[in-house]
């Protein structure tokens, strides 16, 4: 059977609300037949929505619609099923590709650049957090910031900029993705718990050495407040793993009981990589 709307495809739907005829879609609007027809209608005629700024209850009430619908499980479950179809990710591809792009075979214009680019007085009030942690100055109409390892000015690239605009300014933001100069000082600084990537190999065995050493300490010792493990309070290594691999350092000394201690989430990202004990005092410790 042929669709009834006269596009010439198999019809695989049969009558259902919304669509009274047999139909190669799941509702009559989304037939090409159809689509073309109501784009011929509509063509050279003025949106009905154009220059309309939409009414913040009605923006409320569209948001209350939606967070409802994501509450109903039947409702998310179905939609996971949908998005997560090769189908669907096809679309999603095809969708703005090639001649469908609106930008297609056109140049970001001065103004427009313009309008993207980034200067003192625009982060000072678009980012005012980030404005507060960081230094930033403009030389030669270009963002420049201070390297947090060396202390040093430097011309950050816009992606380096913006990803740490987004871990301070976002809710979710862990603080961190800090600005530096050359990669060489982002592997040094002790502020970051990035490992080299020629030693990463090498690290990872490293690590997972440490931490067979850990869970035989925790499974052979009892360290105080361990039952408040949780996303909350986390387990740390006083030297850390990553000072232990720069220096060498046996794994057993730094998987040691002596070397573990139960911390707030907070304040073990705040301590990232550094160390809150000397490597002089932790031998004493475990004698």
């Amino acid at each position: 059977m042929k669709c009834f709307y006269g596009c010439g495809r198999d019809a695989s739907f049969a009558p259902h609300k919304g669509t009274p005829h047999w139909c190669c879609e799941s509702h009559w609007s989304r037939c090409p037949e159809n689509r073309n027809k109501n784009s011929k209608s509509k063509m050279g005629k003025q949106a009905w929505n154009k220059n309309r700024k939409q009414p913040d209850d009605e923006k409320a009430k569209q948001s209350k619609s939606m967070k409802n619908k994501w509450t109903n499980s039947e409702y998310r479950n179905k939609q996971t099923i949908s998005r997560s179809s090769s189908k669907y990710k096809q679309h999603m591809r095809n969708i703005r590709r090639g001649v469908k792009n609106p930008m297609y075979g056109k140049n970001i214009t001065d103004d427009h650049k313009i309008i993207l680019s980034l200067n003192k007085e625009k982060i000072k009030i678009r980012y005012p957090k980030f404005y507060s942690v960081e230094k930033i100055r403009e030389n030669n109409g270009k963002i420049e910031v201070v390297c947090k390892y060396c202390d040093q000015w430097f011309r950050s690239s816009t992606k380096q900029l913006y990803e740490r605009i987004r871990q301070i300014e976002s809710s979710d933001g862990n603080m961190k993705n800090f600005l530096y100069c050359c990669d060489k000082h982002k592997f040094l600084c002790p502020y970051s718990n990035r490992v080299d990537p020629k030693t990463l190999k090498e690290y990872e065995i490293y690590k997972r050495k440490v931490m067979n050493q850990t869970n035989k300490s925790l499974k052979n010792n009892h360290l105080k407040n361990i039952e408040k493990r949780s996303f909350d309070f986390h387990l740390d290594h006083k030297f850390s793993i990553v000072e232990g691999f720069k220096n060498n350092i046996d794994p057993m000394i730094i998987g040691h009981i002596k070397n573990l201690e139960m911390i707030s989430a907070q304040k073990n990202t705040k301590k990232s990589r550094k160390c809150s004990i000397s490597l002089i005092e932790l031998l004493k410790e475990i004698g």
